[in-house]
């Protein structure tokens, strides 16, 4: 391929472009000033971060809402007891109920495929079983919502689940 006078002459001056010009670049003022620029100012906030003019002032980047790991849901309480008192509501299995003479008895696993026997009345974790009848157990539930607020609810966990309701 045979190249013209002018098509040498471009490329000539192509190739003293791509290997002049970075060096013309770094010795000008205007482009090393830009550079420095948003240093600086990174450098500024993370002082004003630091300063005693921030103390006692909230982090304005912190999320006001503490959302959980599990998709938003929340989180199950941290109960360190053993037995009863360490059953957690929202991962009881209820497997039966039994009527006895001093009055119901139901029977609860948790994930673990522990086997538990709970009361009317009886502390859990996070709350109290409040009622036991054939058809479940209705408990009150303790916790705390997204802002920290305390909140109480019922919870019933019913002993046959309708069709498409995990047991």
């Amino acid at each position: 391929m045979r190249f013209g006078k002018r098509s040498r002459w471009l490329v000539a001056m192509l190739a003293f472009l791509v290997l002049a010009a970075p060096n013309a670049w770094s010795q000008g003022k205007a482009p090393a000033k830009a550079a420095q620029q948003p240093a600086k100012r990174l450098a500024v906030t993370s002082e004003a971060a630091s300063s005693p003019s921030m103390a006692g002032r909230r982090d304005p980047f912190a999320p006001l809402v503490q959302v959980s790991q599990r998709g938003g849901q929340a989180e199950a309480p941290e109960c360190k007891e053993a037995g009863v008192r360490g059953l957690v509501i929202s991962t009881l299995r209820v497997d039966g109920v039994v009527k006895t003479q001093s009055g119901m008895i139901a029977v609860v696993s948790n994930p673990q495929q522990r086997v538990y026997f709970v009361r009317d009345g009886e502390q859990v974790c996070n709350g109290k079983v409040q009622r036991i009848s054939f058809e479940g157990i209705t408990f009150s539930e303790t916790g705390r919502d997204a802002f920290g607020k305390p909140l109480e609810r019922t919870v019933s966990k019913p002993l046959y689940p309708s069709a498409g309701v995990q047991r």
